[in-house]
């Protein structure tokens, strides 16, 4: 059975998943144990959310709101710490003392973006398998959609039986997934596998403000620069998505436009200039594979200046 230690955003959303699944599915491995937060209401928030999904077994299967981890960890196979980085450590501690009896046979899931198993449970690693399971999602809900999560790409990390655990409830829900591996150490992995995501997805947030506020000094008003800015960035994303990012690539850059590269950089303060000359750098890389006839040397040494001016 599986336990949640957190009821917030993650754990709501995977808790509903996993219960979905269970409920509707009849994988008996999915059956949720119990919820457990320090703020009770939130845990009670989160089993009322799962009572909303029909259950033909009656109220048997709702799991219950666990007044300890000691009690939810008694009462599952999996546990899921779905809390704050800040606090994982304090979970860990807590596992920790419960001893190796307690935990014989557990499996420690840790949901976070940036931190590896060994990192989270530095403690309780010692007692039992942990591994580290990512979903690439940006949860903005307690009630993320099951589609959502069934279409998001899972990540995994930390110990050889752990990871093969968890792979068997992937495996069962049909979430594709994939075991990090480099030679890095786990918590520089983890780091660079958290830095793409965050670029195509938090840092996609800054760019498309940015392009806004440009609008704006252009006589937009926010609303309008939103709108006029909305099928350009969905019609880029989607044509990503279906032709991979070297066929999507269009503009100046690739055009092997130098005079309106000037014309933009002459419109931005030296901060944004660095960010225009950095993400076009990148854009001149894939340019050159996609043209590697044409003479980008002008383009070049525009982007690769430390002449802000020129």
């Amino acid at each position: 059975m599986i336990g949640f230690i957190g009821a917030g955003k993650v754990g709501s959303s995977l808790s509903r998943f996993f219960y979905e699944y269970y409920v509707h599915k009849g994988i008996n491995l999915l059956a949720l144990s119990s919820i457990y937060s320090k703020h009770v209401t939130s845990a009670n928030e989160t089993i009322s959310l799962l009572k909303k999904i029909s259950c033909n077994q009656a109220t048997a299967c709702i799991p219950k709101v666990a007044n300890s981890i000691a009690e939810l960890v008694k009462n599952s196979d999996f546990i899921f710490i779905t809390v704050p980085d800040s606090v994982i450590s304090f979970v860990d501690e807590e596992l920790y003392l419960l001893g190796k009896e307690a935990l014989k046979d557990k499996l420690l899931v840790n949901c976070s973006g940036v931190l590896s198993a060994i990192s989270a449970f530095k403690k309780s690693s010692e007692l039992t398998d942990t591994v580290s399971l990512h979903p690439m999602l940006a949860f903005n809900s307690k009630e993320t959609s099951i589609e959502s999560i069934q279409k998001a790409f899972f990540t995994l990390e930390g110990s050889n039986t752990g990871i093969q655990k968890i792979k068997f409830i992937l495996n069962e829900t049909g979430i594709q997934h994939t075991v990090l591996s480099s030679d890095a150490s786990p918590d520089d992995l983890k780091a660079k596998y958290h830095l793409a995501s965050v670029l195509v997805s938090n840092c996609v947030v800054g760019l498309f403000s940015m392009g806004q506020d440009l609008l704006c000094e252009c006589g937009f008003s926010k609303d309008d620069a939103l709108k006029a800015l909305t099928p350009l960035f969905i019609n880029n994303a989607n044509n990503i998505i279906a032709q991979g990012v070297t066929h999507a690539l269009t503009g100046p850059v690739l055009r092997n436009d130098a005079i309106t590269l000037k014309k933009h950089m002459n419109c931005l303060n030296d901060n944004d200039i660095d960010l225009y000359k950095l993400l076009s750098q990148k854009l001149y890389e894939i340019s050159k594979n996609i043209n590697p006839q044409k003479d980008y040397n002008e383009i070049k040494n525009l982007l690769f200046s430390e002449d802000k001016n020129k």
